[in-house]
């Protein structure tokens, strides 16, 4: 079996490599500074697991993990070790397939998310938060686009020593409220 990390920030790998190194990722790693993985399983949010069979078929459903809890840790060393998939993973709720082509708006927004990724690349930091804040008005249950533009907005939050959950919490908070009164 193989193992790969696939880390999702539009800023690149100068972003993605110290959050790997610091993890102690020793298998390889695939930065994904355009979201095709996300694009490609309908992802909203972020971190998230996916784990596929050599022959690329996924089997478990997307979604959060955490391999320190038991018993995905169980699970995951037994799949491993025998290739014999949890009966829990089998009959869980949520099993995403590739993804079909994205409705109107999330196309429209995955536009402007591409082109954040221009403007930054070119140095043009304050248009790329202004291409990220129209993405996320178009797809507002997309956490990736939100998340990327709150790490341009205010990176300290997000590159330090640590993320600040707590902060993301808030922001949600205030942003979904501010949704609701338009």
């Amino acid at each position: 079996m193989s193992v790969v990390s696939i880390a999702q920030d539009l800023q690149g790998p100068s972003v993605a490599i110290p959050w790997l190194r610091r993890a102690g990722v020793t298998f390889p790693s695939v930065i994904d500074q355009f979201n095709v993985v996300g694009k490609f399983f309908k992802l909203k949010a972020i971190p998230i697991g996916i784990l596929v069979d050599e022959d690329g078929r996924l089997v478990r459903p997307v979604g959060g993990v955490d391999i320190d809890r038991e018993p995905f840790s169980k699970e995951v060393t037994v799949w491993a070790e025998t290739g014999e998939i949890p009966e829990s993973w089998s009959t869980a709720k949520g099993h995403h397939q590739s993804a079909g082509a994205a409705d109107p708006s999330e196309a429209e927004a995955d536009v402007h998310f591409q082109r954040a990724i221009v403007y930054l690349h070119n140095g043009e930091r304050a248009s790329a938060i202004k291409e990220l804040g129209r993405a996320y008005r178009l797809d507002p249950a997309n956490y990736i686009i939100r998340k990327q533009r709150w790490a341009l907005e205010a990176p300290e939050m997000f590159y330090t020593d640590r993320v600040d959950y707590e902060w993301q919490r808030r922001r949600q908070a205030a942003e979904d409220a501010a949704l609701a009164d338009q």
